[in-house]
């Protein structure tokens, strides 16, 4: 389950690497302390009497954390990609803190590559997003001393554990079952295109598009920036032939991860994600059409305060046992019977700069489900939009097709009245 984002650094002027290991390792040392999770690993309570507690690691050391990404300067955008997803796929050591980061000081083009890996458990798409900004944004400050405590023992672990468990039942909020019943009420959905058997590859293809012109598509239908981004994906999706041979649908279930609002200064580490459903419309029909029955689906969703519901139910699981909860939170099953899943976030308008090198784009990194062989993240960041598609190459063996397909999509959008232009 690990989630993470790529970070392309433009090229310096001077033809120098935009971004050394040293300079970052520089970078982050003295700015720990502003994120004290970077520090912590999860520890078991024996008898799964709790849930896992976050520990100081006596055995922290940046060293561990930070590696030279195996690319060459010769390496090509898609052999960064390669890269990636291979990376993303792997599994973070469970003894240490559960992130990593990785970098290509220099590639073909001159830019580097900047490759964050954590856990879903540290951190949802937006507080990675947040812990980035906290992280290179901030003006270097005195650093605090850290000594960090000998790990807990397990009896100590379980009595903490067993001390955890709430003394009366948790009272339902008002409206909570109300606002819940139209999702409720959603019928299972049938197998879908890329509902199959996940192996152990992964490809990751991406996209992107100017954040202005996805502004000014979102004026001319009437809808949002996250309607277009959905249009986009659904679009692009439409066409492929996986989609047209295997199990051709009309409709794909959605699950829009939705994280929760934070005061902008404020760093929240931590899985902090609702979602809301929706079913994306998939046939072969005019992308002004497909536009519209998504602003209608995603203004419903909202509207019957879907994403809120759920994040009431999440929140009543943290007053409850570990086991308990994990066995009684009837809604998080949705997200095992979907078709598709679709991130869509939105970061700080102006450019960031890493040690002095400017941030020309970010794709968010997304791990596939058990029967989930294709996943979409969007990142508006930056002035730029940026899609990214991960897939199991042998389930989706047609994944390449994805980015040239966005661009027909959105090339049909642009048009005077929204259709295909002769």
């Amino acid at each position: 389950m690990n989630v993470g984002g790529v970070f392309v650094l433009a090229p310096s002027a001077d033809g120098r690497p935009p971004l050394a290991l040293t300079t970052l390792t520089e970078l982050l040392e003295p700015r720990l302390h502003l994120v004290p999770r970077l520090r912590q690993r999860l520890l078991e309570v024996p008898l799964h009497a709790g849930f896992p507690v976050w520990v100081d690691d006596p055995a922290f050391t940046l060293d561990h954390h930070l590696q030279h990404a195996a690319l060459t300067t010769a390496a090509t955008w898609p052999d960064v990609l390669d890269l990636m997803a291979r990376l993303q796929a792997g599994r973070l050591r469970r003894d240490r803190p559960l992130w990593d980061m990785f970098l290509a000081e220099q590639v073909a083009d001159g830019t580097a590559v900047l490759f964050l890996r954590a856990h879903h458990a540290l951190v949802d798409g937006m507080s990675a997003i947040r812990l980035i900004q906290t992280i290179f944004a901030t003006q270097q400050q005195a650093v605090p001393p850290w000594s960090p405590p000998a790990l807990p023992s397990s009896r100590r672990l379980l009595a903490a554990g067993l001390t955890q468990r709430p003394t009366r039942q948790p009272k339902a909020k008002p409206g909570l079952v109300k606002s819940s019943a139209p999702l409720l009420k959603m019928p299972p959905p049938r197998r879908g295109p890329f509902n199959v058997t996940v192996g152990q590859d992964r490809r990751l293809v991406t996209f992107e598009m100017p954040s202005a012109e996805a502004r000014s598509l979102a004026r001319r239908f009437d809808g949002t920036l996250q309607d277009v981004a959905l249009t986009v994906v659904a679009g692009a999706i439409a066409r492929l032939p996986t989609n047209r041979k295997r199990r051709r649908r009309k409709a794909l279930r959605t699950v829009i991860p939705v994280a929760e609002a934070v005061p902008q200064r404020q760093l929240r580490l931590g899985n902090h994600a609702a979602f809301f459903v929706v079913d994306l419309p998939v046939g072969c029909i005019d992308e002004s059409e497909r536009f519209d029955l998504i602003r209608l689906a995603t203004a419903a969703a909202k509207d019957a305060g879907q994403a809120q519901a759920i994040a009431r139910f999440i929140h009543a699981g943290e007053r409850v046992p570990a086991p308990v909860y994990a066995a009684a939170v009837p809604l998080a099953a949705r997200t095992s019977s979907t078709n598709l899943l679709v991130t869509f976030m939105r970061g700080p308008r102006n450019p960031m700069t890493i040690g002095g090198a400017t941030l020309r784009a970010a794709y968010a990194s997304l791990p596939l489900g058990r029967r989930l062989a294709l996943l979409a993240g969007i990142l508006d960041m930056g002035g730029i939009m940026a899609f990214s598609f991960t897939a199991d190459p042998h389930a989706v063996p047609d994944v390449e097709l994805l980015p040239s397909n966005c661009a027909a999509v959105l090339h049909e959008l642009q048009g005077p009245s929204g259709t295909q232009q002769p």
